[in-house]
C-alpha cells in the first residue's frame, strides 16, 4: 500500500485504531499481525503525525520481515527515522522498550515478554501520547518553551 496525499484516515479515527491497536498488542495477539497492522497504520497517518511516522515503509521487505519472524527487526523498522528507541533486554526477565524524539517533550516505554511487542506499545503510547502536541502543531499554537 503506497502513500498518496489522500491516502489517509481522519485524525479521531487513526488514534481511535492505533488504541485498539494498543489493546491488543497488549494481549496474546499474534505479534505479526500486530506489526503488519501497524505498518497499514503507518501509511494511513493523518496530519500532522505524518510528519512523525514513516508512510513510506517499502511493503515488500517489510513482509519479508515477517515471512522471516523478524519481528524485532520489523518494529524498529515502524520507528523510522524521525524517533529515537532503546530495547533493554535481561535474561529471565521482561524486556523494557522506551521511544522519544529529540522534537518532542515526554517519551513512552512499555514492558513486554519479547522485544517487538515492547517496542510496538512504546511507539503506540508515544504516538498516543503526542495528541495534545500535534494538534497545537497542526494550528500553530504550540505551547512548548525554546
Amino acid at each position: 500500500m503506497a502513500p498518496s496525499d489522500d491516502a489517509f484516515l481522519d485524525r479521531a479515527t487513526w488514534i481511535d485504531s492505533l488504541a485498539r491497536l494498543s489493546d491488543r498488542a497488549s494481549g496474546d495477539a499474534p505479534m505479526e499481525n500486530c506489526l503488519r497492522l501497524s505498518r497499514h497504520l503507518c501509511a494511513l497517518a493523518p496530519s500532522p503525525f505524518d510528519a512523525i511516522v514513516d508512510r513510506e515503509i517499502d511493503e515488500a521487505a517489510f513482509e519479508s520481515l515477517l515471512a522471516d519472524q523478524a519481528f524485532e527487526a520489523a518494529a524498529i523498522q515502524l520507528i523510522g527515522p524521525s524517533l529515537l528507541h532503546e530495547i533493554v533486554a535481561q535474561p529471565g526477565s521482561l524486556t523494557s522498550a522506551r521511544v522519544w524524539s529529540e522534537g518532542h517533550r515526554g517519551e513512552a516505554t512499555a514492558s513486554a515478554r519479547c522485544p517487538a511487542r515492547a517496542l510496538v506499545l512504546a511507539w503506540i503510547g508515544f504516538l498516543l501520547s503526542l495528541q495534545p502536541d500535534c494538534a497545537a502543531q497542526a494550528t500553530g499554537n504550540s505551547h512548548k518553551s525554546a
